[in-house]
């Protein structure tokens, strides 16, 4: 087990740094936006790939009567905003999973502004609309009303989603007991299975989606994973296990509220908390269905093998070399002065 996470983790921090400088910083040069998602989609494959068959993961869903695949890919003029909770290293990962089951390959996450700085991931951040937040809401506020206007919004485009972590940073005992006390000290709820979410940040977003005309649906998805439930579960509580199977449930998110005020937005949010919560208690008692991915995934594996081929001959040749450094000063560059 330890050996073969070892090798997908590896092969997939090779694939990163492939086509970071292989094809997206030329792409970026030339402003192919097609070779840029299409990019995406073939990291979303080998995401599906890696946490199948390198961590041993399997995929529910609850049963629901509404065609979620359906209705989360409509109104491709607008953006849907992803409201999910953080248990995780990996939830990233995890919602990409469940992403790919949607059809929906056009996403963006809220992130720390430092990962643009991170060798191969910083050009994927800054080639692609996720707004980088700096945690400090006296500079977020107009960066992240900038980052929103990037969103290109093309009725002919393929929808697009934005995912964010109201809590705002991964689950440990620490964390947990610190936002136990902050809720009693408080009176608002106390969470089982969950840190208490930041409302502020998730609530300018939605006001500033809707104000540019461009916010569709807000879907809540809450996820479980059994092995985790109530652990730390960072990078090295990972590696040597299996994941085991992950419970999601997904539901649209209606905001029937007085959403421009913020303390009646914090009140509705600490409620649907309360719900997600209680799936988290309760998953056992809820029906589901295996997630199964289409066999595309193969063809994907044949394009990114291929890159990461082209990658290793340009390591091995003299000018290849070359043209990996000068990609890498020039993603920077883009990076920094841009």
């Amino acid at each position: 087990m330890l050996i073969t996470q070892i090798m997908f983790l590896v092969t997939f921090i090779y694939w990163i740094m492939a086509y970071s400088y292989v094809v997206l910083t030329p792409s970026i040069l030339i402003s192919n936006d097609y070779l840029i998602k299409y990019v995406k989609k073939l990291s979303q494959t080998l995401t599906v790939f890696t946490l199948i068959y390198g961590f041993k993961s399997e995929f529910y869903l609850t049963n629901t009567q509404q065609n979620i695949k359906q209705l989360i890919n409509l109104n491709t003029d607008l953006v849907d905003i992803i409201v999910c909770n953080h248990i995780t290293t990996i939830d990233f990962l995890i919602i990409i999973v469940y992403l790919k089951y949607f059809n929906i390959t056009n996403y963006n996450f809220i992130l720390n502004y430092k990962v643009k700085h991170i060798v191969g991931f910083g050009i994927i951040m800054y080639a692609n609309p996720d707004i980088k937040v700096f945690r400090n809401w006296e500079l977020d506020q107009d960066n992240m009303q900038k980052q929103i206007q990037n969103f290109n919004t093309n009725v002919s485009s393929k929808k697009q989603v934005l995912i964010i972590f109201p809590e705002g940073t991964r689950y440990t005992k620490e964390k947990f007991e610190i936002a136990q006390e902050f809720s009693k000290s408080k009176g608002i709820p106390i969470y089982d299975h969950l840190l208490v979410p930041k409302a502020r940040g998730l609530w300018f977003l939605i006001n500033s989606f809707k104000k540019a005309n461009k916010l569709g649906r807000v879907w809540d998805i809450t996820l479980t994973v059994p092995s985790m439930l109530g652990k730390s579960a960072y990078v090295k509580d990972l590696i040597g296990k299996p994941i085991g199977p992950v419970y999601g449930t997904i539901k649209e998110l209606k905001l029937d509220v007085n959403y421009e005020d913020l303390e009646t937005f914090k009140t509705w949010l600490f409620k649907n908390w309360v719900i997600k919560d209680n799936f988290m208690k309760h998953y056992k008692k809820f029906v589901y269905k295996k997630l199964y991915f289409d066999k595309t995934k193969y063809k994907h594996l044949a394009i990114i093998v291929l890159v990461c081929l082209i990658f290793s001959l340009l390591l091995g040749k003299k000018y290849g070399r070359y043209y990996l450094l000068i990609s890498l000063v020039t993603a920077y560059m883009l990076i920094i002065f841009k």
